[in-house]
């Protein structure tokens, strides 16, 4: 069994606090923003904290929220294979820094860097 987790690396320099998603064991994992038809929701709307991704980016949480699609991407663990495609996002998803595309989908590492909108979250993947 391997168990995927994805580490919210700016919420980690911003609070000095480890904020991690770990996916639920099962073979599609869809991310995003929307609560009724994601495994992983990414952004609280209550939370006020500024972000300050760059210099050009900046804003409050309600402008880092909106870069994540209502369904941004599908994460599939097939016994052990890990990969991404983009579910026709806005803002994009990355892998290290790569632009995927909706028909294709990509193997992920562990470590790799996968960005969906603003949010920057690292992979682990670890034996269970």
């Amino acid at each position: 069994m391997v168990k995927v987790s994805l580490v919210d690396v700016v919420r980690l320099e911003l609070k000095d606090e480890n904020v991690v998603y770990t996916l639920p064991d099962k073979l599609e994992v869809k991310v995003g923003r929307d609560k009724q038809s994601n495994d992983v929701v990414l952004g609280v709307r209550e939370n006020k904290e500024y972000v300050n991704i760059s210099e050009k980016n900046r804003g409050t949480s309600e402008d880092f929220i909106s870069t994540v699609s209502r369904n941004h991407c599908i994460i599939y663990n097939n016994n052990g294979i890990v990969s991404v495609r983009d579910a026709g996002s806005r803002n994009g998803t990355y892998v290290n820094d790569i632009p995927i595309y909706p028909s294709n989908k990509v193997n992920i590492n562990d470590r790799d860097t996968l960005r969906l909108g603003f949010y920057i979250l690292q992979v682990k993947i670890e034996e269970d």
